[in-house]
């Protein structure tokens, strides 16, 4: 197989282009190649200032939706204008997306794998938020030195994290769906990775509730899982050994896949300052893989 990433940027515009090729059997081509292309173009629009307009095209693309699981989208291409915007509204950070924009779909139907094809409009907003409710002393963080376990300095601290998100789609068949969804829960981290046992935890819980009307003919953007909870946890156990967890469980009692999991990530790190590994589960999907990082001088800039 092959796989083909390419970027390039002049000035206000921007070009990205994925190939995954699962086979080089030229009669098998097209059923093993996934591609998406997006052009960019960023300017300056009235009211909302600083935006991009976007020209996507997707050919065989997979999709994960909540408890249906995943879905494939055969093929999509459309446009859409993108609104994103960081600010702070005192102690509150905050991240703005707005888009808008239209596409035609060719993507399994709803309750069963018929493939369909349809033009779609679009409007989403999102915001996402954090306040913090506390956190450790500067001070003291900035006296340690750094420790064989981690390249970056860890700073204990409790936010409260929060999410709005509202979407409004339109089919060609005269079909709707909208809907608001409302999350919030806490984060915290304790810890500094100084000690070789239990010494670092990272855990939030986020519960949501999604309110709708209408429904998608698409499998892909059906907005199910109407009540939610969002679990992560990362957890050191001795020494650089670190558990890693992730998932999302399905809360709504009247709902048919009530108490079912999805998104789920279980990993095993080992976790040094200099480099670091894992293996991670997804069991949804039963796949698996691993990873191997090195932690370069500036870890901003650290390659995989």
């Amino acid at each position: 197989g092959l796989n083909i990433k390419l970027k390039a940027s002049d000035k206000n515009w921007s070009f990205e282009s994925l190939n995954d090729l699962s086979t080089l059997n030229t009669s098998r081509f097209y059923s093993g190649l996934r591609n998406s292309n997006t052009l960019r173009r960023y300017f300056r629009m009235p009211i909302l200032g600083d935006s991009s307009f976007n020209i996507f095209t997707n050919y065989r693309s997979r999709a994960w939706n909540g408890t249906i699981g995943e879905t494939e989208i055969k093929s999509a291409f459309g446009g859409f204008i993108e609104k994103t915007k960081f600010f702070a509204s005192g102690d509150v950070n905050n991240n703005l997306n707005i888009r808008i924009g239209t596409a035609k779909y060719q993507a399994e139907k709803f309750e069963s794998s018929e493939m369909i094809s349809l033009w779609r409009s679009s409007f989403f907003v999102s915001l996402d938020s954090e306040y913090k409710i506390w956190e450790s002393s500067l001070e003291n963080i900035y006296q340690k030195n750094l420790t064989p376990l981690s390249p970056v300095l860890i700073k204990p601290e409790l936010i409260l994290r929060t999410n709005v998100n509202s979407s409004y789609f339109n089919y060609e068949n005269g079909s709707q769906q909208g809907f608001l969804k409302l999350s919030i829960g806490p984060q915290i981290r304790l810890g500094n990775l100084e000690r070789n046992f239990l010494d670092y935890t990272k855990f939030s819980v986020m519960p949501g509730v999604k309110i709708k009307f209408g429904n998608s003919p698409f499998k892909f953007d059906n907005a199910i899982d109407l009540k939610t909870l969002n679990i992560s946890l990362m957890q050191q156990i001795y020494g650089p050994l670190i558990v890693d967890f992730i998932s999302n469980i399905n809360i709504d009692n009247s709902s048919k896949s009530y108490g079912e999991y999805y998104n789920t990530k279980l990993g095993l790190l080992w976790h040094k300052r200099a480099y670091e590994w894992g293996i991670y589960y997804h069991p949804n999907n039963d796949a698996g893989g691993l990873y191997f990082r090195i932690n370069g001088f500036k870890f901003g800039n650290s390659v995989k």
